[in-house]
C-alpha cells in the first residue's frame, strides 16, 4: 500500500527582506507540522532510497489577485545542506572577539582551512535542486524527490501603488524514507512592502491603552515608530533604547514615539511602562494583526523614523543599516537625519578578480 504523509500546515518561517538588516532581531516563526503514516507503514529502512512525490499549493490574498498571478511565483525545492562545523577552539565562547577574528583569518590562510571551505563549497553548490512550477489554480507537484530536509520557497518585486511590494514563500519539510507521497496544505504567500525614504507612511487604526490612534493625528512631529515585545530581551532592551533617544532628541525637536506592543501577555508589556515609565503613544497588536501586515513587520524590533509630512525618512533596514556601521548611537542617528546632516555609510566592499 502507498505511504503518504500529510501536512495539514508547513512549517512557515517568514523571511524579511525589509528587516534582515535590524541589529536586534528576533524572527517571527508560526510552525506546525503533523505527519500521518498509513497502517502499513514499512519498517524504518526499508526502502530507504524511494522518491517521494510532493503536492501543494500557493494561496494568494484576494486583496492581491488583480495584480498578481500566483502562476507568476516561481519556486525552488532545495535540498538543505548540513555544513560541517569549523574546528574552533574549545575556548571559543571566552575570546575577545579581535582573538575569535584572528583565529579565523590564520584558519582561512592555512591549508586545512582552504581545504574545510573548499569542502564546504562544494557541497553547498552540489545540493540537489527542483524548479517548481505553479498553475492558474496555485497548485503544483514534484516528481521523484529524495528523502531528506528541504526548503520550498519563491519569491518575486512588483510596484503596486503606493509601494514596491515583496511577495514570498517559505517552507521547510522533512521526506522519512519510505514516503511515497507528501501532501501539503496550502502555502500563504506573504505580502511585504519594501518601504523606501519619501514613501507615504500607513496610516491604519491602532488600538491603544487611551483609546484608537492613528499616525497621520502626528502630523507636524517626528515619530518613531516601533513594534516591540516585553517578553524578549533583546527586543525591550532596544525600546529602552528608543525611548532614552526620544528624551535626548525631543528636548531639541518634535519627536513623538509610537510603540506597538507584540506580547501575548499584556500584563508584560504594562509592567516593562511601569517600571521603565511610557513615552508616547502605546498601542498594542499580536502576530496576526492587521497592523503587522500593513507594515510589514517580519521580525522584532522594528523601528522606522517619520518626518511631520507622514513620509519615512529611515525605515526599519536603513535604521539597522546605520546602527550596524555608522558606529554612531541611535540618539545621533536620528537627530543628524533629522537636521539633514550626514550619517556615515557603511564601507564598500573589496574589489576581487571577479569584478573586475
Amino acid at each position: 500500500m502507498m505511504k503518504i504523509a500529510s501536512f495539514d500546515r508547513l512549517i512557515l518561517l517568514v523571511i524579511a527582506m525589509a528587516l534582515v538588516a535590524s541589529p536586534f532581531m528576533a524572527v517571527l516563526v508560526g510552525q506546525e507540522k503533523t505527519a500521518e503514516k498509513g497502517a502499513n507503514a514499512t519498517q524504518d529502512g526499508a526502502d530507504a532510497d524511494k522518491l517521494a512525490t510532493l503536492h501543494g499549493k500557493v494561496k494568494l490574498a484576494e486583496k492581491w489577485q488583480t495584480s498578481l498571478k500566483v502562476e507568476e511565483l516561481a519556486l525552488q525545492l532545495t535540498e538543505n545542506i548540513m555544513m560541517d562545523e569549523p574546528p574552533i577552539p574549545e575556548n571559543w565562547n571566552e575570546l575577545a572577539s579581535e582573538a575569535q577574528q584572528k583565529w579565523w583569518d590564520t584558519f582561512e590562510a592555512s591549508e586545512a582551512g582552504k581545504k574545510f571551505i573548499a569542502t564546504q563549497e562544494e557541497r553547498f553548490k552540489n545540493r540537489r535542486q527542483f524548479d517548481v512550477r505553479v498553475g492558474a489554480d496555485g497548485a503544483f507537484t514534484v516528481f521523484d524527490v529524495p528523502p531528506g530536509i528541504w526548503d520550498l520557497r519563491g519569491f518575486i518585486r512588483k510596484e503596486i501603488e503606493p509601494y514596491e511590494m515583496l511577495f514570498e514563500v517559505y517552507g521547510e519539510l522533512e521526506i522519512e524514507d519510505a514516503i511515497d507521497e507528501i501532501k501539503l496544505g496550502e502555502m500563504a504567500v506573504r505580502a511585504t512592502p519594501l518601504f523606501k525614504e519619501g514613501d507615504a507612511v500607513p496610516s491604519p487604526e491602532m488600538p491603544s491603552l487611551s483609546g484608537p490612534i492613528k499616525l497621520e493625528s502626528f502630523r507636524g512631529k517626528y515619530v518613531m515608530l516601533t513594534f516591540w515585545s516585553a517578553d524578549l530581551p533583546t527586543s525591550s532592551f532596544f525600546q529602552k533604547n528608543v525611548q532614552a533617544t526620544a528624551k535626548a532628541v525631543g528636548a531639541k525637536h518634535e519627536l513623538q514615539v509610537v510603540s506597538i506592543g507584540m506580547d501575548q501577555d499584556a500584563e508584560a508589556a504594562k509592567a516593562f511602562l511601569k517600571e521603565n515609565g511610557s513615552i508616547g503613544a502605546y498601542a498594542e497588536t499580536t502576530l496576526e494583526g492587521e497592523i503587522v501586515e500593513e507594515f510589514g513587520v517580519r521580525a522584532i524590533p522594528y523601528l522606522m523614523l517619520i518626518n511631520p509630512e507622514g513620509k519615512i525618512m529611515m525605515s526599519d533596514q536603513a535604521m539597522g543599516i546605520a546602527l550596524r556601521t555608522s558606529g554612531l548611537e541611535m540618539a545621533e542617528i536620528v537627530t543628524r537625519k533629522i537636521e539633514g546632516r550626514e550619517i556615515p555609510a557603511p564601507p564598500a566592499p573589496p574589489v576581487t578578480a571577479d569584478d573586475k
